[in-house]
């Protein structure tokens, strides 16, 4: 006998809300989770946010005058060789800055801190300032040069005044008194007693028996019949032996001063940074240089304050980068600076950016495609012309 089973009907009322209840829910999970969106990678969300707010900031650029890498007109314009350069990279990036003018410490503080986007200059690559900073690649080489108060002379002058100096001069004195008292003893030796040479005696000047007379002896004395007298024979030998050795020690010593003083020319700046104080500017390159070298220095604000020291005559000398004090040295403002041949070290120069700044990347390529086009060359004809 087949058993039936029957539902109340309540039961069935509540299960079938139960059943309803739980599909709704379910539904609204999945709803739920079909429109909130996924997570997103929070370097990729920075890098957007700083990509639309970048092209509205406009960039703080710190730099100081020095030339030829950076000038300014009495209109405020910046231009130079690192201004130039750094404008074709802004043209390449689309990027709006404004230039703020810093002492060269201040500068390097302010990018340090963050105050400053980017320093732009002849700013020198070392370790300390890597330990701090951040820099581009060196977009120029150099090396420091030793800059000293004197005015080059060209042409013969200079020897002209070296071979008649009093070293010189005395020389010759001295020759000319041993020749007079050479000839007053060729004179004694070998005149001739007859009267007809009494008389002549009686009218010869007595500078006629001194310099013309030894050079006639020397020159005939096996003709003259007034050296007869063995003594005056010997006197006239021994005379010509001391002016050839005169003449070739005189010679010699001359041509050898000549070459010394070119030759020597790197050795004098070596000298000089030893033996005088040396002028240069505070927290640059050539200070760190002269403070490793332990080398007295004095280290001023600007580097025209330091030129000005050196033509006053506070300091014997300036140590500094070679290109800015020879683009000094052709012009009004340092044309008593005389640059020594020798160069001290390598510098290399970039820009400065903070540490860890994320624009370090594109300004590195920007740089390295303009280092390889046209434009570079250029830009350094345009303040150096042909080298």
């Amino acid at each position: 006998m087949a058993v039936r089973y029957t539902i109340d009907p309540m039961t069935a009322r509540l299960f079938l809300f139960l059943l309803l209840a739980g599909l709704w829910n379910l539904s609204s999970t999945l709803g739920a989770e079909e429109e909130s969106p996924q997570p997103e990678d929070p370097k990729l969300v920075l890098a957007a946010e700083l990509k639309e707010e970048m092209p509205e900031r406009r960039l703080r650029i710190a730099t100081y005058v020095a030339p030829p890498f950076v000038l300014k007109n009495e209109q405020g314009e910046w231009a130079g060789i690192s201004i130039d350069l750094w404008k074709e990279m802004a043209q390449e990036l689309h990027l709006d800055y404004e230039f703020t003018e810093m002492p060269p410490a201040d500068m390097l503080l302010a990018v340090e801190s963050g105050a400053v986007d980017l320093a732009v200059g002849p700013i020198t690559i070392t370790a300390q300032r890597e330990a701090k900073l951040d820099f581009t690649h060196p977009y120029e080489q150099s090396g420091l040069s030793l800059g000293i108060n004197q005015t080059p002379e060209s042409g013969i002058l200079p020897y002209l005044r070296m071979v008649f100096s009093w070293g010189f001069v005395s020389t010759i004195l001295a020759v000319l008194f041993v020749t007079l008292l050479a000839g007053f003893a060729l004179r004694l030796f070998t005149r001739r007693t007859t009267q007809d040479q009494v008389d002549d005696k009686a009218n010869e000047d007595a500078g006629h028996a001194s310099f013309s007379s030894a050079i006639t002896k020397m020159l005939f004395c096996s003709r003259d019949q007034n050296s007869g007298n063995i003594i005056g024979r010997v006197i006239i030998i021994i005379w010509m032996c001391v002016c050839v050795a005169i003449i070739s020690t005189f010679t010699s010593t001359v041509a050898a001063s000549i070459a010394s003083s070119a030759f020597n020319a790197n050795r004098t700046a070596q000298e000089r940074l030893k033996s005088s104080v040396v002028g240069t500017v505070e927290d640059s390159w050539s200070h760190a240089y002269l403070d490793q070298h332990r080398i007295l220095s004095q280290a001023y604000p600007t580097l025209l304050e330091a030129m000005a020291a050196v033509k006053a005559g506070e300091i014997d000398n300036i140590l500094y980068d070679r290109p800015i004090l020879l683009y000094y040295s052709l012009r009004k403002d340092g044309d008593f600076l005389t640059l020594l041949p020798q160069q001290f070290g390598r510098e290399d120069y970039g820009f400065a950016l903070p540490q860890g700044s994320h624009r370090r990347d594109e300004f590195n390529q920007a740089m390295l495609r303009l280092l390889k086009s046209e434009a570079w060359p250029t830009i350094r004809f345009n303040y150096l012309g042909a080298e």
